[in-house]
């Protein structure tokens, strides 16, 4: 774990178990920093799994899993606690980590023309907020901000 420049302390908690400690090698290699994996698997990850009782290799998940996900994070396309949500809804469901994402609606706007959309279609389902809005009554605007962010 040297090769890594990891803690003794994270290097002990990686490598409690070896096919977890094989997969965090796998995620590093895949492109993600020793850190960014390191910090992911050991915390949110790790979690998870004792949360539930279930080893890594008991788990459903692979390496590739965990470096697509920590690629979403790094590209900013979903957030730590979508991340998080996403390891809970496919421990849950027994199902993949890009499932999960999916059927979570997990990931973010990603482009204007989506944000636009995403706009669009509140103000068409909320007709009489934007109206109330243009009458002067701010707390219809929160209502379709927050109706935008879903």
């Amino acid at each position: 774990m040297q090769q890594y420049a990891l803690s003794e302390d994270d290097a002990f908690v990686l490598t409690l178990e070896q096919e977890f400690a094989q997969a965090f090698e796998e995620v590093v290699t895949s492109g993600t920093t020793a850190s960014e994996a390191s910090k992911f698997m050991q915390g949110y990850l790790r979690k998870q799994l004792n949360y539930r009782c279930i080893s890594w290799k008991d788990s459903h998940f692979k390496a590739h899993d965990i470096a697509h996900i920590l690629n979403l994070l790094s590209r900013k396309k979903i957030t730590v606690k979508s991340a998080e949500n996403a390891l809970i809804k496919a421990l849950e469901e027994k199902t993949s980590l890009e499932k999960a994402i999916h059927s979570a609606g997990l990931l973010g706007i990603t482009s204007s023309k989506e944000l636009e959309e995403a706009v669009d279609t509140v103000m068409n389902e909320h007709a009489k907020a934007v109206a109330d809005f243009k009458a002067g009554n701010e707390k219809s605007l929160h209502f379709l901000a927050g109706h935008v962010m879903k």
